[in-house]
C-alpha cells in the first residue's frame, strides 16, 4: 500500500506545512491464522522557524483462533 497525505496549517504568523508519505505491505502466514503488516513514514514539516523531518516504522500481528 502507498498514501500521501499533505497538511497545511494557518495559525496568524507561524503558518506550517507537513507532507507524509507512507509504504507498507500485508502478508498472511498459517493458513491465513497470522495476518502481519509493516508501514514505514517519513514527515516532512516546514514552517517559518525551519524544517523538521521524522521517520517512522510500524509493525502489527494478529493471530486468529478457532475456526477460520
Amino acid at each position: 500500500m502507498a498514501a500521501f497525505n499533505g497538511t497545511t496549517n494557518i495559525i496568524g504568523r507561524e503558518d506550517a506545512t507537513t507532507w507524509t508519505p507512507t509504504l507498507g505491505i500485508n502478508k498472511k502466514f498459517l493458513d491465513n491464522r497470522l495476518n502481519t503488516n509493516f508501514r514505514a513514514s517519513y514527515n516532512i514539516s516546514d514552517n517559518q522557524s525551519g524544517k523538521t523531518s521524522v521517520t517512522s516504522f510500524r509493525a502489527n500481528a494478529a493471530y486468529i483462533q478457532g475456526k477460520v
